[in-house]
């Protein structure tokens, strides 16, 4: 329950630095009663932060669990700092029915569904039963999680193709930085320079990494068809990574000294070692006469 809250927290590794708390975790209303009277709220392990700005500040986590329906639940209790009964901007109070003591979290049973309930008791609370109100909100973050998940998935499923292959001015430092070429007339001596993206590539598994290993094969045929080049492993990409990295890039450069006038297209050929799968992408390009 609540693992964004209480997990590992990204921070700046620096002598004498100490970890950054927890960050909160931003819910949207989602149930009639969290949209009209809480709205949008930010659960930290300190307070709740409503979207009217009013903050109910907690003393202590007093339990993780809860009853809910007669059966134990992961939960977060928390014991308010001042027991109160906000009333919002919108003149809606939080519980109407006395100061509010105890505050629980739990997760529904979406991905992405949090359950926050308000109590009036003066000792703990145990069941969700002893409530005075409950509001239902979705976790953006549990969402764009679940959303990862499910493209890894069709990833995984989808046949390893280009997404982008097109002539271009000069080298691209990085994914999707670069300029495209405005025509595709070259003269000889001058070095064509390719942009390519693949997409649903496999991944290996070695251990705590993954692994990519893409191979490139080049031909050039000339206006009958005719190869009049090939290159196979023309180049590659392998690489090692703690993370399963979807934005990678090839720069393919073909040095055309001596190749006559002329239409011609160039072939690329993607083969994937992991995935067993290949995709090949054609670029027509023409030879001007000398001047």
């Amino acid at each position: 329950m609540f693992r964004h809250l209480f997990g590992p927290a990204l921070s700046i590794l620096a002598l004498g630095m100490s970890p950054a708390p927890a960050a909160a975790e931003v819910l949207k209303g989602s149930s009639a009663t969290a949209m009209a009277i809480t709205g949008n709220v930010e659960l930290s392990e300190e307070a709740l932060a409503f979207e009217d700005g009013t903050v109910f500040n907690f003393a202590d986590l007093e339990a993780h669990s809860i009853q809910v329906g007669g059966k134990s639940v992961p939960a977060d209790l928390y014991r308010a700092e001042v027991a109160s009964d906000p009333v919002f901007t919108n003149g809606n109070a939080w519980c109407g029915k006395g100061d509010v003591t105890f505050v629980a979290a739990w997760d529904g049973p979406t991905a992405g569904e949090v359950t926050i309930a308000v109590f009036t008791t003066q000792d703990r609370p145990q069941a969700a039963e002893e409530m005075c109100a409950s509001y239902s909100y979705v976790s953006a973050q549990a969402q764009v999680d679940a959303a990862e998940n499910a493209m890894a998935a069709v990833w995984d499923d989808a046949d390893l193709h280009f997404i982008e292959a097109l002539f271009v001015t000069e080298p691209a430092m990085q994914y999707g930085a670069y300029t495209p070429r405005d025509n595709d007339v070259f003269v000889s001596g001058e070095t064509l320079l390719v942009y390519l993206e693949p997409r649903a590539f496999g991944y290996g598994d070695k251990g705590d990494y993954w692994t990519v290993d893409v191979a490139l094969d080049l031909f050039i045929f000339d206006a009958a068809g005719e190869l009049v080049f090939e290159q196979y492993d023309f180049g590659a990409i392998a690489l090692e990574s703690r993370v399963r990295n979807r934005e990678i890039m090839f720069m393919a450069s073909v040095d055309l000294e001596g190749l006559p006038a002329g239409t011609y297209q160039l072939d690329i050929e993607m083969r994937d070692l992991n995935k067993g799968q290949s995709d090949i992408v054609g670029l027509p390009f023409t030879m001007a006469p000398p001047s």
